[in-house]
């Protein structure tokens, strides 16, 4: 009896690690399941592109670009791609194109209405749903104004997710996540291209150190003047009375009609010898469809600062005080000196004594 109950003790506790194994593997291949779902949300991919020749896959073209006459109409066609391995619904529209207070090329959210070439913009759909790892055509008409300005007038066609999410108030919020292709469109007429270079300033800091250079933060802003989209390297002059110094700036990027872009730059290893000249200078990258560009739209601006060699001036005060405490100390030593010289009486000197005999009496 004894050991019958043993045994079926046994049998229970095996029992009870079998379920109990079980449900561990469910629970882990429910944990597997949620993970991969998570994952897949998570990797979603897609992209857009202008068409190209075959409808499987993507056109050469960098964006899409255009130069035409007032009331002229283009149509083309963009593929939108879903890398992923779930079905994704994209919204896709038009938008005007703005430059960053960084720099960077950018498009207007979806919440502002469009104004310029995203007005003129019309697409076959405005929403689409793509299969895994497939890609679907959307037909784009742009109607340009018989009255449009001569130009440049830049924009983009965007595909988006909208995603609900918590901010940090905790109030509900949806996050567009959004890719897109570049959009321009050149209006033929007077096309002005021009830039300037505006708001120089230099600013020198120099080092304590009596033997090493300082260094000398230069401040300008570049601002698309004309109606065409530049873009564009950068030189800086330094000159000042021990020579000139000549140092490539980092290029301007594509920037839009009317924009501006703030830069700074700071230039090392410069020595402070006086006034100093900073001289900013613009010139354009070739354009296919603007002649003389370079000589049109290149521009200059200029800036000054004074480098005072505050090092160089601390060690001549060193120096000068360290001698004159040293002469100083070494008067005053002389000084002590004759004091004390003239301070100790003198006892006059005793004639001296000399035995003589007595002279002969004649």
């Amino acid at each position: 009896m004894r050991t019958t109950a043993l045994l079926g003790g046994h049998r229970r506790n095996r029992h009870q690690l079998l379920i109990a194994m079980l449900l561990v593997a469910i629970a882990f291949v429910g944990l597997i399941s949620a993970s991969g779902r998570a994952g897949a949300q998570a990797t979603q991919s897609w992209s857009i592109t202008p068409a190209g020749g075959s409808p499987d896959q993507p056109g050469n073209r960098p964006d899409l670009s255009y130069t035409v006459d007032p009331g002229t109409s283009i149509t083309d066609t963009i593929q939108v791609w879903n890398y992923g391995a779930e079905p994704i619904q994209l919204k896709v529209y038009a938008a005007d194109a703005l430059i960053t207070s960084e720099g960077s090329y950018d498009l207007r959210p979806s919440n502002e209405g469009p104004t310029d070439v995203a007005a003129w913009t019309i697409l076959s759909s405005n929403t689409v749903t793509i299969a895994p790892s497939s890609v679907t055509a959307v037909n784009v008409s742009i109607a340009v104004p018989k009255d449009a300005l001569p130009g440049d007038h830049p924009g983009g066609i965007v595909a988006s997710v909208a995603t609900p999410t918590t901010n940090a108030d905790g109030a509900q919020v949806l996050v567009e996540k959004r890719v897109g292709t570049r959009l321009n469109v050149r209006v033929n007429g007077d096309i002005v291209p021009s830039a300037a270079i505006k708001s120089v300033s230099a600013s020198y800091s120099g080092s304590l150190n009596p033997i090493a250079p300082g260094s000398v933060k230069v401040n300008y802003t570049f601002v698309n003047t004309g109606n065409t989209r530049l873009a564009g390297t950068v030189r800086l002059e330094l000159s000042g009375i021990a020579g000139s110094k000549s140092v490539d700036l980092p290029e301007v990027p594509v920037t839009m009609p009317g924009n501006s872009l703030e830069q700074s730059f700071t230039v090392t290893d410069v020595w402070p010898t006086g006034p100093i000249t900073a001289k900013v200078i613009f010139t354009p990258k070739d354009d296919p469809g603007i002649a003389d560009l370079q000589s049109i739209a290149s521009a200059s601006g200029s800036g000054s600062t004074i480098a005072i060699p505050f090092g160089q001036l601390l060690s001549i005060i060193v120096v000068v005080g360290l001698v004159v405490l040293y002469r100083r100390r070494r008067q005053a030593k002389i000084d002590r000196l004759v004091a004390a010289a003239t301070a100790t009486p003198r006892t006059p000197p005793t004639p001296p004594t000399e035995d003589r005999e007595p002279e002969p009496v004649g």
